[in-house]
This record gives structure tokens, sequence and C-alpha cells, in this order.
């Protein structure tokens, strides 16, 4: 996060450790510090007071501050800004891990990672190497309320507080319950990214989707598979396909639209889908991914992973 210091919150004995405490997440490069000169002689200046040997990084981090920005492709997010009054709140949520609350640990701590190599998300990847990033699992979208109450609680003022959630849609454009629960969640304050597709599964690549389970199967449910459109692609159910293999292939009523027409042959070959533990295979095989891979099942696709990961940016 980007954070600007008000020069009148260098100011008092009991402001020392806050303002150790935000010097710290500066120079581990945690935060970034919009730093401008008012800020930064005032902060050298308090220091050369209390910790003297203390003033001269102050003076030297906040010139590279200004620097970097300078060097910056755009303005970026706005500031949060310290005052003197929300300096204590402030200086410790900014110091504790921020949290991304998931469905399952296992595997959507696996897809975050994989979505987060292939894109190039530094910002991401530096912090969940450092652990300034933390996964909460819910178990489930029900419980999502819960766990968000709980997270709410090791926060003062600033919710560093992100929600990823499978859209579980049947049919494009569905409103299911998470989408009436993620309205509720962002008027509290916090960071929402439901996917657009039907869940995180849908979005591996083909690669990915040929290294899953037995090789045999795998070929044939993926060839079957690139003949569905992307909308019946993107809401197909890739861990359980149309239903066991050893059954006649049933759809679903509410897929009934979507799938109106599809070829017996094609039907007949995505029962059974492609298994369970579909994602912690996207995250060993994500170095041989490329953009490319994800672009090439439709730009709404990469558009949807791309704004997940400003969603996780924008807590950490």
């Amino acid at each position: 996060m980007r954070v600007e210091l008000d020069p009148l919150s260098c100011n008092g004995s009991d402001a020392l450790h806050p303002l150790l405490m935000l010097l710290g997440v500066f120079t581990d490069e945690r935060h970034e510090w919009a730093a401008d000169e008012p800020a930064i002689a005032a902060l050298a200046t308090y220091f050369e007071g209390y910790a003297p040997t203390v003033a001269p990084a102050v003076r030297s981090l906040g010139q590279k501050a200004i620097v970097n920005a300078a060097w910056s492709a755009g303005p970026g997010p706005a500031p949060v800004r310290v005052t003197r009054a929300d300096l204590p709140n402030l200086a410790h949520d900014l110091s504790r891990p921020a949290v991304l609350i998931v469905e399952d640990l296992v595997n959507d701590g696996a897809f975050v990672r994989a979505v987060a190599a292939v894109f190039g998300s530094r910002r991401v990847l530096t912090a969940l190497a450092n652990q300034w990033l933390e996964f909460r699992h819910a178990g489930g979208t029900g419980r999502f309320p819960a766990v968000v109450e709980a997270e709410l609680a090791g926060f003062r003022t600033l919710a560093r507080i992100a929600l990823l959630a499978d859209s579980d849609r049947w049919m494009p454009g569905q409103v299911t319950k998470i989408h009436r629960k993620a309205a509720d969640f962002r008027a509290a304050g916090l960071s929402v990214h439901v996917l657009e597709l039907r869940e995180a599964e849908n979005y591996l690549p083909h690669r990915v989707l040929a290294a899953c389970g037995s090789p045999s199967t795998a070929s044939a449910t993926l060839t079957a598979l690139k003949k569905l459109s992307p909308d019946q692609r993107g809401h197909y159910d890739m861990k359980n396909g149309f239903g066991r293999r050893a059954e006649p292939a049933k759809i679903r009523p509410e897929q009934q639209a979507l799938f109106d027409g599809l070829d017996p042959h094609i039907r007949d070959a995505l029962r059974g889908g492609f298994g369970d533990g579909l994602l912690p295979v996207f995250e060993r095989h994500c170095a041989r991914v490329k953009v490319a891979d994800i672009a090439a099942l439709g730009a709404h696709v990469e558009a949807d992973l791309r704004a997940l990961l400003s969603t996780i940016e924008s807590v950490i």
C-alpha cells in the first residue's frame, strides 16, 4: 500500500514506537512511502530528538521514495494518510499481514499462487514469500461472514482483508448467493473478487488439464472440451462433468438451454470431468504456462484473473 505521513503526526514521545513500525515497513518495501519534503523533514527532525542514529536513514529513505515515485508509471492508488490521531492504529494495521479469505486453503491457495506466477505479480508473490499476505480457510462460502467477523477483530482501523470466491454459476450472468453476500462485504469496505466463470477450475488452460488424471482419459475429455463454446466451457463442471462415466450423461436442468444441441458424442465424452485436485496440478505446472495460454481461453478470462490480482494487491 502507498502510505502518506502527515508531518503533524511526528510529535510526542508516544509516537516513537508507531513511527518506528512505519519506518520498518517502508525499509522492507512492504509498503510504499508516498513521501514529500515536509514529511521527510518532520520525521527526520523527530528522530534527531528521540533516536538520532535513525535520522540519516529517514532522509535517505525519503529521498529514494521521491525518486521512485518520479519514475513510476502513474499516480497509483490513493495513499493511506496517517495522521497523529490514527498513527498507533494504522501503524498496527500496516505492520500485520493482509488476509485473503478463500473457500478452500489447499485448492484456492494453489490457484492464487499459480495465477500470480503466470502473470508475474511480483507484489503478490513477494507478499506470500514474506508472509505479508496470509490465506484464511473458510470451508465454503456459507462460512464467509463468520470468518470475516473474526478477521475484522484483528484490525483496528484499516481492514486489509480480501475475499476470493467461485461464482457457482450454472449459466452466464447468473446471480448466485455469493454475489449477494459480496455486495454486503463490499459495503463493509472489504475487497472482494467473485470469479466470473463457474469455478477456479474453469480458468485452467488446456496444457494443465492435459496433465490431470490418466493421460488417455484426460486426452479424450480435453478433445471434447475444446468443442464447447466459451460460455459452455466457462460453466461446465470441470471436476464432475455430466455425471459418472459408467452412467448416461446428465445435463442439469439449469444448464439445458446452455447445452441445447450439444453433440451426443461430445456430451458422453465429457462425463466424469477431469476429477478432483485440479488446482494443485495448475500450481505444479505453472512454470510451463504462459499468459497467452490464458488469453487463448478468451479476453474476458485474462481480464478476470488480472482483476483478481489487483484485488489482492489492493490489501497488501
